[in-house]
């Protein structure tokens, strides 16, 4: 069977190991090191490179500084009942059993971008971070790392997209995965204007140590800022809804189109509205904050990878863009539009 790994990019450790020497001089790093040192079974073949971070700092860098590579780390945590191959894995193994678990008792806390706020702050998974920790979630971070007596460590991670393309603001948001690691997720959307396979943007990971009794002065801080390529998604399929009569008012609004985008992740559907006399932006966000495509029967669409949306393009005054993602694989035949004010989904259908 393929290996999870086999998709790594050509070349990922040399590029990785420059970045080691750079910024982790400090950290334990080996190459081709036989992962049955470190399984219970006492098998397994070489991991390509393996790193052993004793802080929390160094994972938060360690684990961005791979992604920007082209490499999906294998976290090996104690190794218990682990088996791997005699080939081993082409990837950078992290041991995380010895690590971690001083992270969470004397290494530190790791957190986003608003350490005194409360845990419960962070999303569905935030009571479960909690209880690993052994502390109320009704906490801050600052409080729960005076309780615990340790360091709190909070981390910004920033994707930066060439004004130039930018097609609204970004949206970045933080989020706690199960097993109480921090996933940034930092979208930006395009204005359809880049035209190159590849978009050259800036990453910035900045990790702070902060100050429990001077919030203003931290106590320690690093930063990194890399550049980063992103292949850009195509469009594999574009339509166009036919807009019925009852639509095309809506205030001071009028709905000129309706079209459908198909991308590898999903379909953006685009409503384009022009204002009439009277109309303001203010009353762009009054009347069409609310517009939202929803599925023939009324029901809400998957959300697609994209957690943004809504008005956008308000620079093309006097027409107005909402857009929306959806997490369909091929454009719908036919979907709902729910305007302000409670009345009924008005049906739209492909054009011919």
């Amino acid at each position: 069977m393929e290996s999870m790994y086999s998709s790594n990019r050509p070349g990922w450790a040399a590029l990785l190991d420059e970045k080691v020497t750079a910024y982790l001089p400090d950290l334990k790093y080996v190459h081709d090191e036989p992962l049955a040192r470190h399984t219970s079974f006492r098998i397994g073949g070489p991991a390509t490179r393996m790193a052993f971070p004793t802080s929390g700092e160094q994972i938060v860098l360690l684990t961005g500084f791979a992604q920007e590579c082209g490499v999906t780390p294998f976290l090996l945590g104690n190794g218990t009942n682990l088996l791997v191959a005699d080939e081993g894995l082409d990837t950078l193994v992290i041991q995380t059993g010895e690590g971690l678990n001083r992270i969470a008792l004397d290494g530190g806390i790791i957190t986003a971008d608003a350490p005194f706020d409360p845990i419960s702050a962070y999303g569905d998974n935030s009571a479960a971070v909690a209880a690993r920790l052994g502390v109320d979630p009704g906490m801050t971070w600052a409080e729960a790392a005076r309780q615990l007596n340790v360091p709190l460590y909070s981390v910004t991670a920033m994707l930066e997209v060439p004004e130039a393309l930018c097609g609204s603001e970004a949206f970045a948001d933080p989020l706690f995965n199960e097993d109480g690691s921090l996933s940034y997720f930092s979208l930006q959307p395009l204005n359809g204007t880049a035209d190159a396979a590849q978009l050259v943007c800036q990453v910035w990971l900045r990790v702070e140590r902060e100050n429990l009794d001077d919030p203003e002065h931290p106590m320690n801080e690093w930063k990194a800022y890399e550049p980063l390529s992103i292949a850009v998604q195509p469009t594999l399929d574009a339509r166009e809804y036919a807009v019925p009569a009852e639509a095309q008012t809506q205030g001071n609004f009028t709905l000129e189109s309706v079209q459908a985008q198909l991308t590898p992740s999903g379909v953006h559907l685009i409503a384009v509205f022009a204002a009439q006399a009277g109309a303001t932006e203010e009353k762009a966000y009054e009347r069409l904050r609310e517009v939202r495509f929803v599925q023939p029967d009324g029901s809400e669409y998957p959300t697609g990878m994209n957690l943004s949306g809504g008005i956008s393009n308000l620079d093309q005054w006097p027409q107005v863009e909402v857009k929306q993602m959806i997490g369909t694989e091929k454009i719908p035949e036919r979907i709902g539009m729910s305007f302000a004010g409670g009345q009924q989904p008005i049906q739209l259908t492909l054009k011919k």
